[in-house]
């Protein structure tokens, strides 16, 4: 609880009974949450914010002149003696919900998803330390829920090879493994920049929870999840969005399976993949197999027929445990192959 006081120059004998009484003063500590105000030793009564609600912290600001105005009414405080803070220099405002379109809007009803892309890009052909990231819009934010930038026209270059922003978090890039990448933003400066994570061990969060974010940035978005070599570079692949082609990879190479049978992935996408491509063949006259999200009848496809060998595409398979999916085949030999994930 943040309490202020103030002495006018003609003292105040009794706290106002009614709505309308205006008092000012000179912040000299900013509200960290909730706040009273007692003028000239009387009681301390809450402070409230035009929205209705008590103060949450950064409505009232060192330095900045704070304007309150008293209220007695049904609206606030169960009737009883508050004061309204109506406004303070280079504070935040506190607002109602907003129901009309041209009203300004509580920072709960801002609707964007956090790691929403627009026309998002980067290519690395051969492996490389560095690339480049960009996207005409990226959405990011401070946590789950929490407070929400939209950062425009945004390019920029990210090498394994070095920590802090444009580089890793912290420590080097993964041996054969996988890197999330992180669109972040420092909202005192305004500026963006790009981070590396470790992300072959972990499902990568949608905002970065780590502990080397670098100084002054506070908002985030995971931008990409994409695999590293044996001397801890990129490994090649294109991205368009949240797609992302790799190099071909033999994920199975086996026999009839009666059931569905457990297929590994990890060679070629990371856990944070929702979805894989590639392709199957079978190699016998009966060419029928299936592929599973989840080793259940739900969401099977079943590929080829009894006439014949099949090769076949696979894409927007769905990943339901990471790193995994599911085939079952009456044939006798089997091949799937991996090259592409959506994350």
């Amino acid at each position: 609880m943040t309490a202020y006081t103030t002495s006018n120059s003609v003292p105040l004998s009794a706290l106002p009974t009614s709505s309308g009484v205006t008092q000012q003063f000179l912040v000299s500590s900013s509200n960290t949450g909730a706040s009273t105000f007692a003028p000239d030793g009387l009681a301390a009564v809450p402070i409230f914010g035009l929205g209705g609600a008590a103060l949450q912290g950064g409505e009232i600001i060192t330095g900045g002149v704070a304007t309150l105005v008293s209220y007695v009414g049904s609206l606030l405080n169960s009737g009883s003696l508050c004061w309204v803070l109506v406004n303070c220099t280079g504070s935040a405002v506190q607002v109602a919900p907003a129901t009309a379109s041209l009203q300004a809007v509580q920072f709960i009803q801002l609707t964007g998803v956090v790691g929403t892309m627009r026309n998002a890009k980067m290519s690395v052909p051969t492996a490389s330390a560095s690339g480049t990231f960009i996207a005409d819009e990226i959405i990011v934010e401070t946590t789950l829920g929490g407070l929400q930038y939209k950062l425009s026209s945004y390019s920029k270059t990210i090498n394994l090879a070095t920590t802090g922003s444009g580089g890793m978090d912290t420590g080097t890039a993964p041996v054969s493994g996988y890197v999330a990448l992180y669109a972040i933003y420092n909202p005192t400066s305004a500026t963006t920049n790009i981070l590396a994570t470790n992300a072959t061990s972990a499902i990568a969060p949608n905002v970065y929870g780590g502990a080397n974010m670098p100084s002054g940035y506070t908002a985030s978005a995971l931008i990409s999840v994409v695999p590293t070599n044996a001397s801890s570079q990129f490994a090649p692949f294109s991205q368009i969005d949240r797609h992302v082609d790799v190099s071909f990879v033999m994920v199975l190479s086996g026999g009839g399976a009666t059931v569905p049978t457990p297929v590994s992935l990890a060679a070629v996408v990371p856990k944070n993949a929702v979805m894989w491509g590639g392709f199957g063949v079978s190699d016998r006259a009966s060419g029928e197999f299936g592929l599973s999200p989840a080793g259940t009848s739900l969401g099977q496809i079943q590929i080829g027929s009894s006439s014949g060998a099949v090769t076949a595409s696979i894409a927007g398979m769905r990943i339901v445990t990471p790193q995994t999916t599911y085939y079952s085949a009456v044939v006798a030999a089997i091949y799937l192959t991996a090259s592409s994930y959506d994350f």
